[in-house]
């Protein structure tokens, strides 16, 4: 059986940023795995950015929905202050 894992991030406003996939197939009672890599992630807008998952099979969705929420805050920096790594 053949499935599509769909990631859909949005913007604080809630417009659509980007929405892939990828397709893969179960193979008997094995344990799946399943990566995706996405290029980019929307710091332009302050607010709540949400990043939503889920499965579908022919098109449809199957399932739950998957969100979580990453907070995007922008900061302004004083050019005059040192910044101090401490390694170790």
């Amino acid at each position: 059986m053949e499935f599509s894992q769909v990631i859909q991030i949005l913007w604080p406003n809630k417009s659509e940023f980007l929405k892939r996939s990828v397709q893969f197939r179960f193979q008997g009672h094995q344990k799946h795995s399943v990566l995706m890599n996405v290029s980019g992630f929307p710091i332009g807008q302050i607010g709540e950015v949400i990043v939503n998952m889920w499965l579908e099979r022919d098109s449809q969705r199957i399932g739950e929905i998957h969100s979580w929420a990453v907070e995007v805050e922008h900061k302004l920096h004083d050019a005059n202050e040192q910044e101090i790594k401490t390694i170790g």
